[in-house]
């Protein structure tokens, strides 16, 4: 009866070290509070961790802890991050519902779904199944708030960049004042991936559905806390569910990481 009453998460990070282990750090708080933990990881990612550290990779932590690897028909070498993205959302969501299915006629089933806010596509999955979904952002408030902008960036015409020389002759300097909770922010600040001079580049447009999947959230959890990122918060609460903040995360736990970086 009492594992039968225990919470049980599904983590799903994005397949990258950068990602995995800071949701692998809050599965490890969630397990040391009494949860049931199934950390999903994928075969594309598997691979990389076998690469990274041999077959003992993935550790055997405890029977309530436990990793499974969900099929991605990814080849073993990807061309760009745009193309692992799209294709990653693709050939995981069919399985990612399967694997929902199964964990529901077990003992003790699921109770909700811990994403990456940019594998938004489990959040669909979890409400078809009718069970709550929170999005976790691995990285800062700040980062959060730059790809939140990223829509606007195209509509004021400032992205695409008009050709490379823009990269160079000083327009990434171009100030954005008009960002909420943001001081003194240029383009260069904001995510890489405004180097770019392609129309309705793959990645600009993958991080804009997955900002706006974030905003039908029922919550997001920022790797970060309120006395460091007061502003960013403050001005992301008026276009998103509730935020919660959890972190440094590294500072919370002695965890182990999937992939030492």
């Amino acid at each position: 009866m009492e594992t039968q009453k225990k919470p049980h998460a599904v983590f799903l990070p994005f397949p990258a070290a950068g990602h995995a282990n800071p949701l692998m750090q809050l599965a490890e708080i969630l397990h040391l509070r009494g949860f049931h933990i199934t950390f999903v990881y994928t075969e594309h990612f598997y691979r990389q961790l076998v690469k990274s550290g041999g077959s003992n990779s993935i550790p055997d932590l405890a029977p309530d802890f436990q990793f499974v690897c969900l099929p991605d028909n990814l080849p073993a070498t990807l061309p760009d991050i745009g193309t692992k993205c799209t294709l990653t959302q693709k050939n995981c969501t069919e399985p990612f519902k399967n694997l929902l299915r199964q964990l529901m006629e077990k003992t003790p089933p699921p109770s909700c779904v811990i994403s990456d806010a940019v594998m938004t596509f489990a959040m669909h999955a979890a409400k078809e199944f009718g069970l709550p979904e929170v999005q976790f952002w691995t990285a800062s408030a700040c980062g959060f708030l730059g790809n939140h902008v990223f829509e606007e960036l195209i509509q004021r015409g400032i992205l695409p960049l008009k050709d490379e020389s823009y990269m160079e002759n000083g327009f990434l300097d171009t100030p954005l004042d008009w960002v909420p909770g943001m001081k003194h922010m240029r383009l260069r600040d904001v995510n890489t991936f405004v180097y770019t001079t392609t129309p309705n580049d793959t990645m600009i447009n993958y991080c804009i559905e997955q900002m706006k999947n974030c905003q039908r959230s029922g919550a997001i959890v920022i790797n970060t806390f309120h006395e460091l990122e007061k502003d960013v918060l403050d001005a992301l609460a008026t276009y998103y569910p509730p935020i919660y903040t959890i972190g440094p995360l590294a500072n919370l736990t002695g965890t182990f990481n999937l992939i030492q970086v």
